[in-house]
């Protein structure tokens, strides 16, 4: 298989694939057939781009077909992305060699689909219904060496070629009945192992995706064909993915999938950086600095840790030890990558002993004085040629590179919290900050596994300036007439993971207060100002941190609805000259999303970001908003711009100046216009 990138099963590679199998299958010289990947790739599935069209050639099902039907041994050698299509076809071969490093799966849920071609029948056969279950409906790859331990393949080898053509010659010469994986179930699809395991499976897919429909149809296939004949299972299947491929959940999680890759696609900058990127220094190691140089390590990075004082710098450590120490004991690092990654941390005792490293992230406390006063010294001691980031979520990054003296080298790289586990990086140019360092700050996102966003320098950059509507509605429908629990109780029907007092109180509301403050002397507060969240905070209401917030919280940490609450906001209200109104759903979910639109669509005029899908990405990694909805701006299109901004001028009637729409948003509504193309 030899078709770049990732040897996708496009309709030219599949009838290729058809014709050499064929023909090997009938030369009477060949004892067996090896597929092997070139590139040390396998297949990374099916070709996405066809998916919701008419697909032309013979299908990755007849491929299948063709090897259940080959009386002569067909063995795969894996390596890279065995995914999807790709594991299909692996599993429709009578033997499977892995390298150790190979990764194995059906990702077909995480597109609001399921595996079509006979994956749902073959793999529960292969390693049985309950680790097939677990497989296929979290959509997640095991490797090679994991894959072994199941029984997913035979053999695994570091090349895999040798070991599969020997496989293959070993059975061919043995005159054994082949290994297959389409053989009748004899009766274990009624045994009670199965029945619980499809019971587990399904207590697990409504837990974890309760709005998404594809993990259930996956299980109903699974069980379904426990007591179907394979053929009919596999047909089936094919069906249901047909009718799958044009659902809205799908529609969207595709969108999703792509909309990530594209956001890595920067038009003028070089698509690797100018040199390999090997280190990086954190200066500041609290808790976003511990994350990052955590995470650097994790990734192969040699990362130089630096902070104010020996204390604070050794505290830094301590946390990072927890992150590697916490990723062992869950499976994510063996104890020998959990050491290597820990060597890889230099702790210097001051700025002088950087020295040359390819990246330093600033990752102080976010004050004004005390990071400016940083890039000034950090211009002085570094080399020239050093990249200086800054992991500010709201400070101007130009005002920072022009104190560090050497503003083309300066970008920002805003991580979001926790720095170890969030995907999302907003990276940060400024209009004289150099391709070649907006091009070393994408590298560093992809190293460490994280999805870089670019976008322009303004306040709160993108992410955060278009969700701070949301937050805003929350606490002004609270003062109308809301509850807390009711705006929480909306967004997470919604799909969000958390609602924004929940968030609030995790945060800490002294922190949001000391936000809000800052944003009323720069300017750039609404009219109306969320007192009643600060009055929480001066009565002693700060959150978790002390038990009371918007919720109180009992011993166990579990926050739970405070009728002292009521009393306060009544209070309040009374005394703003509020009167208070019953509200329904549906105005705490427009409110608390429309006024989030109206702003994407002011970033989108002003070209702090590049493209709609970028606001989609940040949305979705940054703010965990349903995946099976698109994004922000996906979700709009659906909803439509009339109906939009029909409620945004409706607001505006009574709420003023900040539902004034967007001048694009304007335009959208009166012509129904979207910002995505169909």
């Amino acid at each position: 298989m030899d078709s770049p990138p990732v040897n996708a099963l496009g309709a030219r590679v599949r009838l290729q694939l058809l014709n050499a199998l064929e023909t090997a299958l009938l030369d009477d010289q060949a004892l067996g057939v090896v597929i092997e990947g070139a590139h040390r790739r396998f297949i990374a599935g099916a070709d996405m781009r066809e998916f919701g069209q008419a697909r032309a050639g013979p299908s990755i099902g007849r491929i299948c077909a063709c090897l259940d039907g080959s009386a002569k041994p067909v063995v795969a050698s894996m390596e890279g992305a065995v995914l999807g299509g790709g594991l299909e076809l692996a599993l429709a071969c009578h033997g499977r060699v892995a390298a150790p490093d190979a990764r194995l799966g059906l990702p077909e849920v995480t597109l609001g689909l399921m595996a079509a071609a006979g994956g749902n029948q073959r793999l529960p056969r292969v390693i049985g219904v309950g680790p097939a279950l677990d497989l296929i409906i979290s959509g997640a790859p095991v490797s090679g060496r994991e894959a072994l331990r199941i029984g997913l393949v035979d053999e695994v080898g570091s090349p895999p070629l040798e070991r599969a053509l020997e496989l293959a010659r070993t059975w061919a010469r043995s005159g054994q009945p082949l290994p297959r994986s389409c053989l009748p179930w004899d009766g274990i699809g009624q045994s009670d192992a199965a029945e619980a395991a499809i019971a587990a499976a399904r207590a697990t897919a409504a837990r974890r995706w309760p709005r998404r429909l594809a993990p259930a149809a996956a299980i109903d296939s699974v069980a379904a064909g426990l007591t179907t004949p394979f053929d009919e299972a596999v047909q089936r299947d094919s069906a249901i993915f047909r009718q799958m491929e044009s659902s809205d959940e799908s529609r969207a999680l595709r969108y999703a999938f792509f909309a990530e890759r594209r956001a890595r696609k920067v038009p003028d900058i070089p698509r690797h950086a100018p040199g390999e990127l090997c280190s990086v220094a954190i200066v500041g190691l609290g808790t976003m600095g511990s994350g990052i140089a955590a995470r650097c390590a994790m990734s192969g990075l040699s990362v130089t840790v630096a902070d104010a004082s020996p204390a604070d710098l050794e505290a830094g450590l301590g946390r990072v030890r927890d992150i590697l120490d916490s990723a062992a004991t869950r499976g994510k690092l063996s104890t020998d990558e959990r050491d290597r990654a820990e060597q890889r941390i230099d702790p210097v005792p001051d700025l002088s002993g950087i020295g040359e490293v390819d990246l330093v992230i600033e990752a102080v406390f976010e004050d004004r004085a005390a990071k400016l006063d940083l890039f000034c010294r950090l211009g002085r001691v570094l080399p020239p040629g050093t990249v200086l980031a800054t992991n500010t979520s709201s400070l101007s990054v130009a005002e920072l590179a022009t104190v560090s003296g050497r503003p083309e080298m300066v970008i920002g790289l805003h991580f979001f919290s926790p720095a170890h586990v969030m995907r999302l990086v907003e990276i940060v140019r400024t209009k004289e900050s150099a391709p070649g360092a907006i091009a070393r700050g994408i590298a560093l996102a992809e190293r460490i596994g994280k999805v870089g966003v670019l976008v322009g320098d303004c306040h709160e950059f993108a992410a955060n300036r278009t969700r701070r509507p949301m937050i805003r509605e929350a606490h002004f429908l609270v003062e109308d007439g809301a509850w807390p629990q009711d705006v929480d109780r909306v967004l997470r029907s919604f799909g969000m993971p958390m609602g924004v007092f929940e968030v609030a109180d995790l945060s800490g509301l002294d922190v949001g207060a000391r936000i809000r403050r800052e944003n009323r002397r720069s300017g750039t507060g609404t009219q109306r100002y969320p007192h009643l969240a600060d009055r929480l905070v001066e009565i002693g209401r700060l959150g978790r941190k002390n038990g009371l917030g918007w919720y109180r919280y009992t011993a166990a940490g579990a926050p739970e609805a405070d009728p002292e609450m009521q009393r306060v906001i009544d209070d309040y209200a009374r005394q703003a000259g509020i009167t208070r109104r019953p509200i329904s759903d549906e105005e705490i979910e427009q409110r608390c999303l429309f006024g989030c639109i109206n702003e994407a669509a002011r970033v989108l005029e002003e070209g702090i970001v590049l493209r709609p899908s970028d606001i989609d990405v940040m949305w979705l990694l940054g703010f965990g908003f349903p995946r099976e909805k698109g994004g922000l701006l996906h979700h709009a299109d659906r909803l439509g711009a009339s109906a939009i901004g029909d409620a945004c001028r409706r607001f505006s009637e009574t709420d003023g100046e900040r539902w004034r729409l967007s001048p694009l948003l304007e335009r959208m509504a009166d012509e129904n216009g979207r910002f995505l193309p169909d």
